[in-house]
This record gives C-alpha cells, sequence and structure tokens, in this order.
C-alpha cells in the first residue's frame, strides 16, 4: 500500500519515524513518501520536503508567511494527486495539515490524523474539520477521546508516544543517579525559546553559587546560542536530555513535550514560558486552558508550577526553586505516578499502524 505521511517538527519527525517503522512491519510492501525529517527519511520514506523548509513558529510568524504557506500547500496538495497513496497519514502541525485535510478529503485515500491539534486549547471550530475532513483521528491525551466523540470526531485514544520511548530509556538505563544541588536548564529547541526564555534562567543561576547546573540542548539549537553568553560554571550538552534529567534533583523546563518527558523520568522541575509580548497578548486572547504543561492539563490541575511571561524573573524562580527542594511531603512522586498511570500502556506507533493497515 502507499503511505503519504506530513511532519512539520522536530517531534513529529521523531515519531512520525517510530510509525514508519511499525508501518513496515505491519505492511511489508508500503510505499512511503512524504514531508519529514532526517528521522523519518533515515526509517524508509522518500522525503518530497523537509519540514526545516518551512519552520516558523508564533502568530507573528506565521501571518508573515501567508503566501509561502499557500504555495506550499498547492505543491504538496499535487505531489499527492502525483503519488496517488491509499493513505495520507498527518502528524501534529496543525496550521498546515488541517488545510491539507481539506483539499485531500473526498479524492481518494482516506486521511488519518496522528497527534491531532489542541483544538481544545484554543480555536476550538477547528474540531468541525476533524470531524469534516479526517477519517480517523488518533489521539494521546487520554481526556481527548471523550471530548472528541461528544463533538462526533471520529477519535482513538492509543497511548501516548513520549511515554512509551520515556518507559524504553528506563528499561534499558536502569535507575536514575542524581547529585543533589544539580539544575537542568531545558529551554527549548526552537530560536524564539531560547532567545526568550535561555538569558533570563542564566541571570538566575548568576546568583545561585550554592548549586550547579546543566544546560541541555539538541544539537540542532547551536546556532541559536549566538550573542547568548553561557557563564563557565553552567555545563552545556548536546543531545542528552535525558541523562541529565535522570542525574539532576530538579529541573526547569520550558513549556511543551519537555515537561512530560520531566515528569515521566521523574524529575521534580519548574515549567517556565516566555515569548514576544505582541505574541503573548494574541495567544493569551486564543488560549482558552488554564495550564499550559501537558502534566497538569492531563491531571486537570496544578501539579508543576507554571512560570509565565513576567513571572520568569530572578526572585521568583529563587523562591520556587528552594520550595521545591525543601518539599519532603513526596507530593511530586505520588503526583507523577498518577499521571504514569492515567496515560497508560500502551505502544502508540504499533496501534496506529495496525489500525490503519486493518481499515485499508
Amino acid at each position: 500500500m502507499r503511505y503519504f505521511i506530513i511532519a512539520g517538527e522536530e517531534s513529529g519527525d521523531l515519531h512520525g519515524s517510530r510509525l514508519i517503522d511499525a508501518l513496515r512491519k505491519t505492511d511489508p510492501e508500503a510505499e512511503i513518501m512524504g514531508m519529514g525529517g532526517d528521522r523519518m527519511q533515515k526509517a524508509g520514506m522518500k522525503l518530497w520536503m523537509h519540514f526545516g523548509e518551512m519552520a516558523v513558529m508564533g502568530i507573528v510568524d506565521v501571518l508573515s508567511n501567508i503566501s509561502r504557506f499557500k504555495k506550499l500547500l498547492k505543491e504538496c496538495k499535487a505531489q499527492i494527486d502525483q503519488f496517488k497513496p491509499d493513505r495520507v497519514i498527518l502528524i501534529d502541525y496543525g496550521g498546515f495539515n488541517l488545510r491539507i485535510a481539506k483539499s485531500v478529503h473526498g479524492t481518494g485515500p482516506r486521511v488519518d490524523y496522528y497527534i491531532v491539534p489542541k483544538v481544545w486549547a484554543w480555536n476550538e471550530k477547528r474540531y468541525k474539520k476533524l470531524r469534516d475532513f479526517v477519517d480517523r483521528c488518533y489521539v494521546i491525551f487520554p481526556f481527548e477521546e471523550s471530548y472528541f466523540t461528544e463533538k462526533n470526531v471520529n477519535a482513538t485514544y492509543v497511548g501516548n508516544p513520549v511515554k512509551e520511548k520515556v518507559d524504553q530509556y528506563c528499561k534499558e538505563h536502569g535507575p536514575a543517579e542524581r547529585t543533589q544541588g544539580q539544575v537542568a536548564l531545558l529551554p527549548g529547541s526552537r530560536k524564539q525559546e531560547i532567545r526568550k526564555v535561555l538569558p533570563k534562567l542564566l541571570d538566575w543561576a548568576e546568583t545561585r553559587s550554592d548549586l550547579t547546573f546543566v544546560l541541555a540542548l539538541n544539537e540542532s539549537a547551536k546556532p541559536f546560542l549566538a550573542d547568548i553568553l553561557v557563564p563557565k560554571h553552567v555545563e552545556l550538552v548536546f543531545d542528552k536530555t535525558y541523562e541529565t534529567l535522570r542525574s539532576s534533583e530538579l529541573a526547569i523546563v520550558t513549556s511543551g513535550t519537555a515537561t512530560l518527558e520531566t515528569a515521566l523520568l521523574n524529575t521534580p522541575q519548574l515549567v517556565v514560558y516566555r515569548t514576544g509580548s505582541l505574541n503573548y497578548r494574541l495567544g493569551r486572547t486564543f488560549i482558552k486552558v488554564k495550564y499550559l504543561s501537558p502534566v497538569n492539563l492531563i491531571l486537570g490541575r496544578e501539579v508543576v508550577r507554571e512560570l509565565i511571561q513576567g513571572d520568569l524573573n530572578t526572585s521568583v524562580l529563587d523562591v520556587a526553586v528552594n520550595d521545591i527542594r525543601n518539599d519532603d511531603t513526596g507530593r511530586i512522586d505520588k503526583d507523577y505516578e498518577e499521571l504514569s498511570l492515567t496515560l497508560g500502556e500502551h505502544a502508540p506507533s504499533e496501534e496506529v499502524a495496525q489500525h490503519i493497515f486493518n481499515e485499508l
């Protein structure tokens, strides 16, 4: 069978590569083409376009690239028509993929969506596109299945790929060995995140001689460190995020998937986020959820503290870090255990591949 897969970011590339591995096991004759990254290409997908050619972030960035997006949408649809897949599989990246779903639906191939846009967080009316233009959604948060089902969206909870990845890592590497007083700094992987968050974290680190710091970044983020002076007492490591988290007493993590990884690795954390003032004002207008961290969203309460925008400063960081270090109630461990149980035991990539193949 033929599959056309579209992923638009680093995380989508990772999840897409695992899905490709699972599809090839389920369907050894699979022909796979699409948009993704190095991992998906290595897994065996013929790369029509690398997502790096279209990576933008933030409402302002998207608005300034509308003409470019429209051109890419047209080119992508033409490529799908030429390839004639049996299934089009969309992974995250809602701004682009929802438009592709609309243009492809009803033209031949079934449309599947793995890791759907967070319509429950902002711009909720987008659920109508999932209902009308996607044959089945594979969701990764337990609450999403009931949310979408109530809106007549065909949705199936398949487990969370982050949990699958973390569980496998811990199984292979054994118990964590933590260094008291070591703080992991995870400022994100995108240019905007690093430029807005990292200087605040480094300013605070300069005031805490009682702690040691490890700054963990992806290799792809190296160019974003230009003009940012990393103090000598802050150790800088690349592509060692899990090792860093498991060796640290606590972590300060930019909101996103990394906060879920940190929780599943059982590392106490503070969640931080900072963006441009215009992006923030626009975002607050549209976002309808109380929390940013997936950890808090899944459990429906503040499990990890979030320091957003103006709250990300030296004095607040001091108090929040000290609160974590002085907490001997065991609350964090209990909350993290509840999180793991809520997500359940699944093999998401294999479950999605099996569903897709069985429905061909």
